[in-house]
C-alpha cells in the first residue's frame, strides 16, 4: 500500500489496483497543520504523519486514530522526513535541523537539538540500524551513531553543490553510503564513511530526488527531476572489481515531469513512483525474469497534484 500527502489529505492506494480510487487516511483541519511527511511503520499496519505544526499523528491502515505525539511548543517545527528505526520506533527530521526519536510504546518523543543548522531533507538508517545518515539543505551529509545520539555529530568532509535529499546504505558493506543531490550538483556519490573516502562519483545530468536499492540484484534505483525526469537503474560492483563501483544499467522515461518520490514494496519487486505529471506509477523492476515493465498508472486529479507539488 502506498501513502501520499496531497495538500491537507493523506491518501492510500493498494497495488494491484482494480480502479483509480484512493482511501483517505488523514485530513488536516486547516492549512497550518497540513501533512509534510508520511511513513508506514514496520508491519505496514500503522502510518505516521508529521504535520506542518510539528505534531506527529499515528493512524491505522483504515484511518483510525492510534495516537498523537506533541513536543513542547517551543520545540515544534514542520516535519520534513521520517525513517523507521524498529517495530515501535521511528525517527524524524524537521525544518530547523533537529532530530527526534519517537517511541510509540511510551508515547514519548526525544529531541536532539543542533544536529545541523539547516533543514534535514533526507534520512537513511543503515541495515544494522547503528548509523543514521541525514542530508541537509545546506549541502551536507551528517552522520550519527544510533547508540550515541546525544554525542557529537560527524559530517562527511565533502561539499556537495546542492541539497542532499537522496541517501541509501549499501546492503553489502555497512560503511558504504550513496548520496544524491539537486539541480546544481546532479551527482551520485558512493562514500566509505569509516574512512571518510569518496569511492565513486557519477554525473547523472539532472537533480536526484530519491534512491532505492535491490539487495538481491545489487542494483541502485535513482529518480530524477529537472531536466531528464527519468528513473535510472544502476548496477553496483561492491568489491570494486570493475572500473567503477556504479554503472548505468537501464533508464525509464514514462514520467512527463519531475519524479518526486519513490518506494520499493516489502519484497523489493515493485517500485512506486510519484511524479509532477499527475501520475502515481508502479513498476515491476526486480522479478525473477529480470524484465522491466510498467505495471500500472494511477491518474491523479489536477487539484490533487497541485496540492502535492505545493508541499514539496
Amino acid at each position: 500500500m502506498v501513502a501520499i500527502a496531497l495538500g491537507g489529505v493523506v491518501y492510500a492506494k493498494k497495488y494491484p489496483m482494480s480502479d483509480g480510487s484512493a482511501t483517505s487516511l488523514f485530513t488536516s483541519s486547516e492549512e497550518s497543520n497540513n501533512p509534510k511527511a508520511v511513513l508506514w511503520l514496520e508491519g505496514g499496519l500503522r502510518l505516521a504523519v508529521g504535520t506542518k505544526d510539528g505534531i506527529l499523528h499515528v493512524v491505522s491502515e483504515t484511518g483510525q486514530k492510534v495516537s498523537t505525539i506533541q513536543l513542547h511548543r517551543s520545540a515544534m517545527a514542520p516535519w520534513t522526513c521520517l525513517e523507521n528505526a524498529g517495530p515501535d520506533l521511528f525517527l524524524g527530521g524537521n525544518r530547523t535541523g533537529d532530530l527526534v526519536r519517537v517511541d510509540l510504546r511510551e508515547k514519548k518523543a526525544t529531541k536532539f537539538i543542533g544536529i545541523t543548522k539547516s533543514t534535514i531533507v533526507g534520512m537513511a538508517l543503515s541495515m544494522s540500524q547503528t548509523q543514521l545518515a541525514m542530508g541537509t539543505n545546506d549541502q551536507q551529509v551528517v552522520l550519527r551513531d544510533m547508540r550515541k545520539l546525544s554525542k557529537e555529530t560527524h559530517v562527511l568532509k565533502f561539499e556537495h553543490q546542492s541539497a542532499v535529499k537522496a541517501l541509501a546504505w549499501a546492503p553489502w558493506n555497512p560503511h558504504h553510503l550513496f548520496t544524491g543531490a539537486g539541480t546544481t550538483d546532479k551527482c551520485i556519490r558512493l562514500f566509505d564513511v569509516a574512512r571518510n573516502q569518496l569511492l565513486d562519483q557519477v554525473d547523472t545530468g539532472s537533480q536526484i530526488s530519491s534512491f532505492q536499492i535491490s539487495t538481491e540484484y545489487q542494483e541502485l534505483v535513482s529518480t530524477h527531476g529537472f531536466n531528464t525526469n527519468e528513473i535510472i537503474v544502476w548496477k553496483c560492483h561492491p568489491k570494486g572489481k570493475a572500473s567503477r563501483y556504479v554503472c548505468p544499467f537501464d533508464s525509464l522515461y514514462e514520467h512527463k515531469g519531475r519524479v518526486l518520490f519513490s518506494q520499493l514494496n516489502h519484497d523489493q519487486t515493485i517500485l512506486a513512483t510519484a511524479g509532477e505529471d499527475e501520475t502515481l506509477r508502479f513498476w515491476e523492476l526486480f522479478t525473477t525474469v529480470k524484465k522491466m515493465k510498467k505495471a500500472a498508472t494511477l491518474q491523479l486529479s489536477a487539484q490533487m497534484i497541485e496540492h502535492y507539488l505545493s508541499i514539496r
